[in-house]
């Protein structure tokens, strides 16, 4: 199994503290002041697999910005804990749309999402 989050992480600052975003059965949130070296996944309370790491690049975003963010992404797009579905609205669906709302372009995302 294959579970996805998005680890938002200061580029002045390498190894955190980081912020990352997910969805899992509990619903959508974020976590903050972690560790970029950390290896345990935030949303799906399982160490699943390894987890991968791919650099997308850089997003202009100020600490405050980030409670708005999930806020916004579990008002607008139906991420909340009854919204879970394993197979069809899951953590990965939850990334690819946390990240389109960061300006990723589908082109810029790794082919395994």
């Amino acid at each position: 199994a294959m579970h996805t989050e998005t680890w938002l992480c200061p580029a002045r600052l390498p190894g955190g503290p980081c912020t990352a975003f997910g969805f899992g059965r509990d619903g959508s949130g974020m976590a903050e002041g972690l560790d970029e070296a950390d290896p345990k996944a935030m949303f799906y309370h399982t160490d699943v697999a390894p987890r991968r790491r791919f650099e997308l690049g850089a997003v202009a975003l100020d600490d405050r910005d980030f409670p708005i963010l999930i806020q916004q992404m579990q008002s607008c797009g139906n991420w909340g804990r009854k919204d879970y579905g394993y197979l069809t609205h899951n953590c990965n669906s939850f990334t690819i749309a946390f990240l389109y709302a960061l300006g990723f372009t589908k082109e810029q995302l790794p082919r395994k999402l």
